[in-house]
Formats: structure tokens, C-alpha cells, sequence
């Protein structure tokens, strides 16, 4: 292989892999440099063998799937992280959270729409519920409804652009899981959401109107920012992120 061959494959090679191999490359070209007597292919040709193994480069389908085990590892048992409609549960006291992983970075880039770049958010207000609103559509919500009752349901959004190191990732997740249970402790406070209920009621928890003090991660946030860091322990230990990351594979 020429030089120039060898340096289009790396390129197409480089393009094809995840932002946290990326990363990895980068630093080995890095350490590469530094080496007297190597010229560019030979860098190349050492990097493309030692980093950029494609075959163990993990796709988006199991990211999104260990993301999802990672969650509901850390979170309460009445919290339901849900990624098709299907998944999602009508039980009273359920707290439904929408996954959304996204899979390529122009779509990250495109929701964002210029603002700063992030790994992740919560989307929206957290919205309340009766089960019973939905039994005109959803004939799953019947028989929950039948062996509990009719009561409150809740719904969150969590956006998540997975290409990123380990470690980043794994804090992003507990970051905005901390969001997540402020809000809910929020909501519980609200007259809105303790008013008296009767066929009809929702109420919407208004994350960037209703609360300073949890923007800007306040004492509010940062008990919830312990409390889910405790889960985190509890479930996994005190291992390293990147070793939590390789457990989670045999939990998919």
C-alpha cells in the first residue's frame, strides 16, 4: 500500500469510527510525533492497527441499550426509562422517562441548533397525568387501571449524544437524572399538581420557568446530585467508569 493509499484509508477508517476512538487516536498521533525516524504513513499505519480496530468498536444500538441498563440500574423501581412507545406504563406513581439516543452528530448539531455543545439534556417540562386519559388510545392502560386504580403518571425527556469518553458520558447521565428528581420533587409542591382531581387533570412541571434554584444547581439539585451518585455506588461499586461501562455488556 502507498503512502497516499494508506493515508485514504485512514481517513475513511477515522470517519467511520465513535467520537471516544476518535479521541483515542488522536492522542496516539499525539504520542507518535514526538518519535524520531517515523514518517507520516508509518505513523499511520502503526495508529490504524493499535486504535481504530472497527470490528470492536461498539454501535449505536448497544450503546443506547447499555445507556438504558446504566439508567435503570441507578434510578427508583417506579421510575420507567422507556425508548418505544410500547415501553412506557400506566401503573399510578409511574415516572415515565422518554430515551432519546441520538445516532450521528449532525443530528445532535441540528437539535441543539447552534447552541453550545452539550452530551445531554432534559428536554421539556415534566408533564402529569391521569392514567385514565389515556384509555380512549391505549388499550395497555385497562388492565393497570383495573388491578391499582386511577392515578398520576409522569413523563420526562432525556437526550443523550453518546459519542463521548466514558467518563463524560457516565457523569452527564447522573447529571441530568439529578434534573430529573429535582423536578419531580418540585412538582410534588406545586398546587398544580396537589389540586384536587376529577375525570380530567395534568400539570405541567415548566423546568426553565418554575426554578432558579435548580438551574443553577442549587441545594435542591445538589441532594438529588448525591442521592443518584449513592445509586450509582450501591449498584456498581466504587469501580472505575470505564470498568462500569464493560460490566454493562453482559447486562444487555
Amino acid at each position: 500500500m502507498t503512502s497516499n493509499e494508506l493515508i485514504k484509508d485512514f481517513e475513511k477508517t477515522f470517519k467511520a469510527a465513535d467520537r471516544e476512538t476518535q479521541l483515542k487516536v488522536f492522542r496516539a498521533l499525539m504520542q507518535y510525533q514526538n518519535i524520531d525516524g517515523l514518517d507520516l504513513a508509518e505513523i499511520l499505519e502503526q495508529v490504524l492497527d493499535q486504535e481504530l480496530d472497527l470490528e470492536n468498536t461498539e454501535t449505536w444500538s448497544t450503546k443506547q441499550s447499555k445507556i438504558k441498563v446504566f439508567i435503570d440500574k441507578i434510578t427508583p423501581p417506579n421510575w420507567n426509562i422507556y425508548i418505544k412507545k410500547e415501553e412506557f406504563k400506566y401503573k399510578p406513581g409511574t415516572l415515565n422517562i422518554k430515551l432519546e439516543v441520538f445516532k450521528n452528530e449532525s443530528d445532535w448539531n441540528a437539535e441543539w441548533d447552534g447552541e453550545e455543545d452539550f452530551v445531554g439534556r432534559v428536554k421539556g417540562p415534566m408533564c402529569f397525568y391521569l392514567n385514565s386519559e389515556f384509555m380512549k388510545n391505549e388499550p395497555r392502560v385497562i388492565e393497570p387501571i383495573k388491578k391499582f386504580r386511577v392515578g398520576k403518571i409522569g413523563k420526562s425527556h432525556l437526550q443523550i449524544f453518546p459519542d463521548r469518553e466514558t467518563r463524560e458520558l457516565l457523569n452527564t447521565l447522573v447529571h441530568e437524572l439529578a434534573h430529573i428528581a429535582a423536578d419531580r420533587w418540585l412538582a410534588y409542591k406545586t398546587k398544580e399538581y396537589n389540586k384536587k382531581w376529577k375525570k380530567e387533570w395534568r400539570c405541567e412541571i415548566d423546568s426553565l420557568s418554575l426554578r432558579n434554584e435548580n438551574i443553577n444547581h442549587g441545594p435542591l439539585f445538589e441532594k438529588a446530585f448525591r442521592l443518584i451518585t449513592i445509586r450509582k455506588e450501591k449498584a456498581f461499586g466504587k469501580e472505575s467508569d470505564e470498568k462500569i461501562w464493560k460490566k454493562l455488556e453482559g447486562l444487555i
